[in-house]
């Protein structure tokens, strides 16, 4: 077991004991490596340094994304829960042409795999991307939970009897008892693909300029948009104004960015005119 006197707290700055036990650790491994195997010290330097660089990476960037899907997921469950005095019907003329195909009930559940996958990625190989994509996720997600606080909508497009009966058709009687065909616009699944598609178009990574890559990543992106039809969870009036919106904070993104810039470059110019 583990000790440590009064002396080793007050060095760490008295800090609590979980603290200082973790101090401890910290240099007793790396005092041992550069004690035992002096040819391992600069790799045993690196690797805290690296270790401690990640960890305040990911508070810093991907904590806040993660607390965010929490609070989003939080407010969409509280919404869908509650009954609204009036909802606004979401139908066109084009969903009457749009047949009912069970089959895209894979690509459609694929989305969530899609998303954390390329999140991923994208934090892991192309920070600057990530931290663009992460911006337009939570903007185009809290602009749906605001539309749907004060536009309730809904659709009537599902089928009231299934017209097969197989695997697929029964994996969309499950999605449809657990989610209700309320509060529908923009499409987040349309819209957060779209982010991903976009991410994808502008990252600098090797492998995601590779036009394979890309092509595959537009097939997926294009069948999962297309799902949310072809199963009847979105009209065509979801998906379009999931377009505009993504297009809309794109144009918004780009020109604030232009601005950050502009103001940054005066700042240094101002700078070295006063040197």
């Amino acid at each position: 077991m583990l000790f440590i006197n009064k002396s080793d707290t007050t060095t760490y700055g008295n800090s609590d004991r979980i603290s200082a036990y973790t101090a401890w650790c910290r240099d007793f491994i790396r005092d041992f490596v550069r004690r035992n195997d002096p040819k391992y010290r600069t790799d045993c330097d690196v690797f805290i340094r690296c270790f401690f660089r990640a960890l305040w990476s990911f508070w810093k960037h991907a904590l806040p994304m993660i607390v965010f899907m929490f609070v989003y997921y939080g407010s969409f469950i509280l919404i869908e829960q509650t009954d609204r005095p009036h909802y606004t019907e979401m139908h066109v003329w084009i969903d009457d042409l749009i047949p009912f195909c069970e089959i895209f009930i894979i690509p459609y559940l694929f989305w969530f795999i899609f998303m954390v996958l390329s999140c991923v990625y994208f934090y892991a190989f192309d920070r600057p991307t990530y931290l663009r994509v992460a911006k337009l996720l939570c903007f185009g997600m809290t602009l749906f939970i605001g539309l749907s606080i004060v536009f309730p909508n809904i659709q009537y497009l599902r089928p009231a009897v299934m017209p097969r009966d197989n695997i697929f058709t029964q994996m969309i009687a499950d999605l449809y008892a657990k989610d209700t065909p309320t509060n529908l616009v923009p499409s987040i699944h349309v819209y957060n693909t779209l982010c991903v598609l976009l991410g994808v178009r502008i990252s600098t990574d090797r492998i995601l300029q590779k036009r394979a890559v890309r092509m595959t990543m537009r097939v997926f992106g294009g069948l999962i948009i297309l799902s949310t039809m072809f199963i009847k969870q979105h009209s065509f009036i979801d998906v379009t104004c999931a377009f505009i919106t993504m297009f809309a904070a794109w144009e918004i993104m780009k020109k604030l960015e232009t601005l950050r810039e502009d103001r940054a470059g005066e700042k240094r110019r101002g700078i070295a005119g006063a040197r």
